[in-house]
């Protein structure tokens, strides 16, 4: 099961799993909270006799802003502008009247958003009883992911358990 929400402004994505330990047996339910985080990527892809190499680094910044939702006339300012040298006019309203970089970082802030829910709706939801005729499955593609590490039982021809490996974070001390 994983489940999205905001707390104390800032994007958190609750994961409960099941994985298989080394020696092939069960382990109990395991849970991970993450924080969304603002970061840096640098991604360097060489070719060399027709195989390709990436290596990929990211720095994190911090954590992503979730407290902008909370603005309720975040664009309506926007809307009711027109455009002109400048960039935006803006027309005569109670609402607040965001400057030219202040709008560049909001909508850079949602285009980030959108990146997020990309990825955390398309985790978000519940799988239980993988592989049975009762199987049950809402509001997420994770087994179809490399996450997912699916058991087939080759004499029934069926899927018969589900298991996760999720990247770990890394470790903090609190």
């Amino acid at each position: 099961m994983a489940l999205p929400y905001i707390s104390n402004g800032q994007f958190i994505f609750d994961i409960s799993y099941k994985d298989q330990d080394v020696n092939g047996a069960q382990t109990d339910l395991r849970n991970i909270s993450c924080v969304t985080m603002y970061a840096t990527y640098e991604a360097r892809v060489e070719f060399n006799n027709s195989v390709q190499t990436v290596v990929v680094n990211s720095t994190d910044k911090k954590p992503l802003n979730a407290s902008a939702w909370a603005i309720g006339e975040l664009f309506y300012d926007v809307l009711q502008s027109t455009p002109c040298p400048a960039g935006f006019c803006y027309s005569e309203s109670t609402f607040h009247n965001y400057s030219r970089d202040e709008l560049s970082d909001i909508y850079h802030g949602t285009q980030i958003r959108s990146i997020r829910e990309t990825l955390v709706y398309a985790m978000s939801g519940a799988i239980s009883s993988f592989g049975s005729e009762g199987y049950f499955t809402t509001n997420t593609i994770i087994q179809e992911t490399s996450l997912a590490n699916v058991v087939y039982n080759q004499t029934a021809y069926i899927y018969i358990d589900i298991y996760f490996d999720p990247p770990h974070p890394k470790s903090k001390s609190s």
